[in-house]
């Protein structure tokens, strides 16, 4: 049977599994046998575990605390905005109720937040960027110059390091300035070139 205690600061209830509710000027304590309190005073309700996890309502927002130290809060600016450190959810919906499905990511609908599939930019979308290929979308690259600063290839050409190989039965630029002082041997070696199906070679000297 229920034990009623009315001493001069409070009410005090208990049963015989130790289940006990106090009641005074300040506050009311709910304490159950393994420890656990459910506290209410003018400043908050506090719920407590025996492990020393908190949690807390106030005036200012849900509190979450574990043995003393707070780990969570849930609070609100002026706005209604939700705030808090941090958020660990195990399913987000978004606008339409929906969870989404794999590797889908959370886009803004203006109005709200709705899962959409990633974009997969393709290389037009790169070189689209200020400064890269001239700003032209890949089928008109008109020119594109490689880090080593001495390298280049335009719709033309391509220059390597002072070799410049022209559009098919155009051309080709040697514009390194010729030796005409040193005697060079002949090492008795060709280097062959192919013009419009006719194989050439090129002595080569040392």
């Amino acid at each position: 049977m229920a034990v009623v205690v009315y001493p001069e600061t409070a009410f005090h209830f208990t049963d015989l599994s130790a289940n006990e509710i106090d009641m005074d000027s300040t506050h009311i304590v709910a304490t159950d046998a393994p420890g656990n309190l459910a506290t209410m005073n003018s400043t908050l309700f506090q719920v407590t575990d025996g492990t020393g996890t908190v949690s807390e309502l106030r005036a200012n927002g849900v509190h979450f605390s574990l043995s003393s130290y707070e780990v969570a809060s849930l609070t609100a600016d002026a706005s209604g905005n939700v705030l808090t450190s941090a958020i660990k959810p195990t399913v987000i919906i978004d606008s339409s109720s929906s969870p989404g499905t794999s590797n889908q990511v959370l886009s803004s609908t203006v109005t709200g937040i709705a899962w959409a599939d990633a974009a997969t930019p393709g290389l037009a979308a790169v070189l689209g960027v200020s400064g890269d290929g001239g700003d032209q979308v890949i089928t008109n690259v008109t020119s594109l110059t490689l880090a080593d600063t001495v390298t280049s290839l335009s719709a033309g050409s391509l220059a390597l390091g002072g070799v410049t190989l022209g559009v098919s039965g155009s051309y080709l630029t040697v514009s390194t300035v010729a030796d005409t002082v040193t005697p060079r041997t002949f090492d008795l070696k060709y280097l062959p070139m192919v013009v419009n199906g006719t194989t050439y070679y090129i002595q080569l000297f040392v």
